[in-house]
């Protein structure tokens, strides 16, 4: 042992000792070995009550709408909170020469889910092959605010155009700007510009060289429709309502 210290530099020899010694700590914290308990809060005797719909299959759906902005989240929230309703939309598709391919109606809702705290949206139009009688595009969209880094993520997603797509960013000056990538690598930025309480211009641009130059490939004219909140309209009287007020209602506590 003697030979063993004596040909160790002193560095080496205070690093062993301190290992040594902290050895048994170590050997609790760090290695899973018993140690203090976390504080737990006392199991509660029922689950969190939710919305129980009239039909099962739709309970997911009814959970995850809310009717306002979660308290406290106004401001927050405002940059796309603002948009909550229901558009008419004039939605033109551009290929790579910048001649117009497909120019049709649409239908862009926003809504309030998760408590409040996101806004989801869904998107509908013609089919591009035959717009009178095909199956409708769809996508959907959710927005969620990151308070850490003042910043929106937004997930988009189509099956009827196989695309899933994750896009960050925020309010500058008068626009809003989202940037992130296509499907295929390339650079994507996606625009809400001319913005007031009944309309907006929606732009969407793509870039084959990383951000050097810019091609338009989608541009989308907005105008709010008329909001509608009636008994007979909404979904919300067909379900069993969570404080049990609705028509024909129950408390759900599961």
């Amino acid at each position: 042992m003697n030979t063993i210290l004596s040909s160790m530099k002193p560095i080496l020899i205070i690093t062993f000792a301190i290992v040594f010694l902290l050895f048994p700590v170590l050997r609790f914290s760090v290695f899973g070995q018993p140690g203090s308990a976390p504080h737990l809060a006392p199991m509660q005797a029922q689950p969190p009550r939710i919305v129980i719909p009239n039909d099962s299959t739709q309970a997911a759906i009814e959970n995850l709408r809310a009717p306002n902005v979660h308290t406290g989240y106004e401001e927050k929230l405002r940059t796309f909170g603002q948009f909550i309703g229901v558009w008419d939309m004039d939605i033109t598709l551009f290929n790579e020469k910048n001649q117009i391919f497909y120019h049709q109606p649409g239908v862009w809702m926003f809504s309030w889910i998760l408590d409040g705290r996101a806004i989801q949206d869904v998107i509908v139009g013609p089919p591009r092959s035959d717009p009178a009688n095909g199956e409708r595009r769809m996508g959907t969209t959710i927005r969620y605010f990151n308070e850490t880094t003042q910043r929106w993520h937004i997930t988009f997603m189509t099956p009827t155009g196989q695309i899933y797509i994750h896009l960050e960013g925020g309010q500058k000056g008068d626009a809003i700007v989202l940037e992130g990538k296509d499907t295929d690598g390339s650079a994507l930025r996606w625009m809400f510009t001319e913005i007031t309480p009944q309309s907006f211009h929606w732009l969407g641009y793509t870039s084959p060289d990383n951000g050097k130059t810019w091609l338009l490939e989608q541009e989308m004219f907005a105008k709010r429709r008329a909001p509608v909140k009636t008994q007979e309209r909404s979904a919300w009287w067909r379900r069993k309502d969570l404080r049990g007020t609705g028509r024909g209602a129950s408390i759900a506590k599961r």
